[in-house]
């Protein structure tokens, strides 16, 4: 799990100060992080997750 995040940090801040903030180098980070996590078949699990490690969830009123 850590080592996902990692990948996906490292590839997003390489093509940000290679390439540049634009969208499509951008889309390209986003796949370029999904394919190597793939190649090395570590996840990158959704934000969410985390809430979910906890026996006692409590979740705001308005949800």
């Amino acid at each position: 799990m850590i080592f996902g995040h990692f990948i996906a940090t490292f590839v997003g801040l390489f093509f940000f100060h290679i390439i540049g903030p634009q969208w499509w180098s951008m889309a390209l980070a986003l796949a370029s992080a999904i394919a190597l996590m793939m190649i090395a078949k570590v996840v990158h699990p959704p934000a969410l997750f985390y809430n979910n490690l906890h026996k006692n969830k409590v979740y705001p009123i308005y949800w």
